[in-house]
């Protein structure tokens, strides 16, 4: 858990860095997740084909979907705004993805989950101080960037119900990297138009 917070949060930087240094974020989330498709593939090419025969396309296409906008929310986030607001901005996805799992998994909350909730949302509140100052751009666009994480993380639980692992993060990296080939022609097109 510490390397990977680690590499997250270096990770962060590096897409500050860029975003900083006139990289557009689309681009960034695109060789982002190029990458992790080439580490990635020695976990794909082991299994075979097998990883990808999927009873739930449909669902895959949701949450690669949700995946795709919510990094791309979150890259012009970290553009916008300081390292430390969107890192601390970033914690409210598992708050999103508890009011999730009680309205579409049925989970249940006890008394401890809502009070643990209720002082996370307060925290939130803390951080973007509204009422004393304007919600910034960035900070919105990081708040989506969670929610629309947070509806993934959903999907996510219902897929790994029936398909392995490797078959959820298979599609997610094929199916992102399709998603930012496509829109990075349209927009290609129109910017030649």
């Amino acid at each position: 858990m510490l390397g990977s917070a680690a590499s997250i949060s270096g990770a962060n930087g590096a897409v500050q860095h860029l975003s900083h240094s006139n990289l557009h974020v689309f681009e960034i989330a695109f060789f982002r997740q190029l990458l992790g498709l080439i580490f990635m593939s020695a976990l794909f090419l082991r299994g075979g084909l097998r990883p990808l025969i999927t009873r739930k396309f449909g669902l895959h296409v949701l949450r690669s979907v949700l995946n795709v906008l919510a990094m791309l929310a979150f890259f012009y986030g970290l553009s916008l705004e300081p390292l430390a607001k969107v890192v601390s901005l970033g914690l409210t996805a598992p708050l999103f993805a508890t009011v999730g799992a009680v309205l579409f998994l049925r989970e249940r909350m006890t008394l401890h989950r809502w009070i643990a909730l209720g002082i996370g949302v307060a925290g939130a509140v803390i951080i973007l101080r509204p009422g004393i100052q304007v919600v910034s751009l960035g900070a919105l666009m990081v708040l989506i960037s969670n929610t629309l994480w947070a509806v993934a993380l959903v999907v996510i639980k219902v897929l790994t119900r029936t398909e392995s692992s490797v078959t959820v993060a298979l599609y997610s990296s094929l199916l992102a990297n399709a998603y930012r080939l496509y829109v990075r022609h349209i927009l290609l097109a129109m910017a030649d138009s």
